[in-house]
């Protein structure tokens, strides 16, 4: 039994060893163009930074970089695994346990690359911004990792530098695989599209909305108020306009003057010229009746009171009385009907 205790407190301590050394390995791996683990590059140098050591800030102000504009109709890169002949890294001690998964040693076929891009984007991921800058992935190239994250491909790169590990910025995966990819770019060239469209209907149906409400008036009392309020400055604005330099009150007083010229030719050739016979009084008489008038316009009494009624040229009744002293009071020249005003002949009646 005690032999039994001793196999499993061994066993525990070398479960312990196996994730500090699989821990600590993640912490301290370096980049190198050979590998992960002890791996130099051209000249045997040492390419990654060393553990521990004071990482050092780039500025990049772009001064030295001359700006190359891209057309947004160019062929896109074609899609690539990058680091394809990167050396698989050897496995740790705890992965050889079997206590933590083990990185994958052939690179992915390419259907599983295409599941990987579909998760990334069910996440949503090529309409997100890259989670290093915090910008939209837009039109820059990016990079998709096995684990099925998005980002910069600069980003990333910057991000492997600073850090001197290859590690997932989101999940933490070490020694993970990255490629190439556009879906961020048309996703966002998709966007702009519709984003161009939508700005293009709304202007276009912001000019039709103003051109239909300078030929039709509005239903609301108040827009409908406004609307012929408006019209009416436009009208005065061009008259002033067209008369400008000319004596304004002179043009308006001889617009009176033809106005009450031709009211005076209109009202005699409707009393002297055209005598209405018995024949055409009756007609107007019976279409007096069909209008079933009870009160007078003027006074607003009843017509069948027995008072004397004045039957005008144009079927409308009033009282006698009362169309006599509107006459009078009237300061026209000539005398208009106050119903439709128009110039009218009239007959006496007792009743309609």
């Amino acid at each position: 039994m005690r032999r039994g205790r001793q196999q499993t407190g061994a066993s525990t301590a070398l479960a312990a060893v196996a994730f500090q050394d699989h821990i600590l390995r993640g912490l301290g791996e370096p980049l190198t163009a050979a590998g992960p683990v002890g791996g130099r590059g051209s000249g045997g140098r040492h390419v990654g930074r060393r553990p521990g050591a004071a990482a050092q800030p780039t500025v990049d102000t772009g001064l030295k970089k001359k700006p190359v504009k891209k057309s947004l109709l160019e062929e896109e890169p074609a899609e690539r695994v990058l680091d394809g002949d990167r050396l698989p890294r050897p496995p740790s001690l705890a992965q050889r346990l079997g206590l933590v998964p083990g990185d994958p040693g052939q690179p992915l076929a390419e259907h599983e690359w295409s599941h990987v891009k579909r998760l990334a984007g069910d996440r949503g991921d090529y309409e997100s911004p890259c989670v290093i800058c915090k910008e939209l992935l837009g039109v820059s190239a990016q990079v998709l990792l096995s684990c099925s994250h998005t980002f910069h491909r600069a980003c990333l790169s910057a991000f492997e530098r600073f850090t001197g590990r290859r590690c997932c910025p989101l999940c933490r995966k070490n020694s993970y695989q990255k490629r190439l990819i556009h879906e961020a770019t048309r996703a966002h060239k998709a966007a702009c599209a519709t984003r161009i469209q939508a700005v293009w209907r709304g202007h276009v149906v912001r000019c039709w909305y103003r051109r239909l409400r300078q030929t039709h008036p509005p239903n609301d009392p108040k827009l409908r108020e406004k609307f012929f309020y408006s019209r009416l400055c436009e009208i005065t604005e061009r008259m002033e306009n067209m008369y400008c330099g000319c004596d304004i009150d002179g043009f308006i007083r001889d617009l009176d003057c033809a106005l009450d010229d031709s009211r005076r030719i209109m009202a005699g050739f409707s009393l002297d010229g055209m005598r209405m016979t018995d024949d055409q009084w009756e007609a107007i008489v019976e279409r007096g009746r069909r209008r079933l008038e009870e009160d007078c316009a003027i006074c607003m009494a009843g017509l069948t009171g027995g008072k004397e009624l004045a039957l005008c040229s144009c079927s409308h009744v009033f009282h006698a009385a009362c169309l006599a002293t509107l006459e009078e009071l009237s300061l026209s020249k000539f005398t208009l009907c106050p119903v439709c005003r128009s110039c009218y002949q009239t007959r006496t009646l007792d009743t309609l």
